[in-house]
């Protein structure tokens, strides 16, 4: 028995399901350069605080690393897509 949903990303010379007839599956282009991003945490907090900007506007500390969508300082965490839309200001020093 066939699967009902079909496997996604369609295998190599087949077309994409749903797309117009005799439609591609989308690929990078050739002349464009893929980078590969590493954000190494240099220490993991022993006790896990986070920042809660609505109550204190002023979050921050030592940048310890980047964990998907937390920053991780010295003195706690911040979620980042929590604060999505918030206008923010970055200092360095």
């Amino acid at each position: 028995m066939a699967p009902l949903v079909p496997s996604w990303p369609p295998p190599p010379g087949r077309s994409c399901p749903g797309c117009r007839s005799g439609a591609w599956w989308p690929s990078a282009a050739p002349e464009r350069l893929q980078h590969r991003f590493r954000y190494p945490v240099l220490r993991w907090p022993a006790k896990v605080g986070s920042f809660n900007l609505d109550k204190n506007p002023v979050a921050g500390g030592i940048l310890d690393g980047i964990k998907g969508q937390y920053l991780i300082f010295d003195g706690g965490v911040i979620n980042l897509r929590k604060y999505a839309g918030y206008q923010v200001e970055v200092l360095s020093g």
